[in-house]
């Protein structure tokens, strides 16, 4: 039971990975606040002191901010990247075995996924955030990840307008 803010750019995003993240309590249940897309005007909901599970467009990312307690745990899904809050409890380490396995189950269903959508090979390092790479293959797996959300989105948007606008 923790707050959770999902960030990102692309709208659609926040959503399915909002719906993942409960899945994944299964046969668990959430039973606090769940807002996938949290409008602009809603933001202040986030300094309530109770767990949550929101989505925000990352361009109302800056006037959250001051509404975040310094419990919450903010997840980027363009960058993939996780941030605890200041005064977060950290997670309990996992046992070696469960991580071992975790790690290999990971790598077999979406290792490839997360290097193609970047144009990465197996055998490039895209550990610490690219940081082992070269500068110009890190820019390049940054670029094509943005340029990839950009369409996914579109994509998304597209789908759900109805076929006289689309004119």
């Amino acid at each position: 039971e923790r707050q959770v803010l999902l960030t990102s750019t692309q709208l659609s995003l926040l959503t399915s990975c909002a719906e993942v993240l409960l899945s994944l309590l299964f046969p668990l249940k959430w039973s606090h606040a769940y807002i996938p897309l949290l409008p602009h005007f809603l933001i202040p909901i986030l300094s309530a002191p109770m767990p949550f599970l929101c989505g925000l467009n990352k361009a109302n990312l800056a006037d959250a901010l001051c509404d975040l307690s310094g419990e919450c745990v903010v997840v980027d899904l363009d960058k993939n990247l996780v941030t605890m809050g200041p005064s977060t409890d950290p997670l309990p380490p996992l046992p070696k075995s469960h991580e071992r396995d975790l790690k290999a189950k990971l790598e077999k269903n979406v290792g490839m996924v997360f290097r193609e959508a970047r144009s990465l090979t197996k055998n490039d390092d895209f550990s610490d955030r690219g940081a082992k790479l070269p500068t110009h293959v890190k820019l390049m797996a940054d670029g094509m990840w943005e340029s990839r959300l950009c369409l996914f989105d579109e994509a998304f948007h597209l789908a759900f307008t109805p076929e006289n606008a689309r004119k």
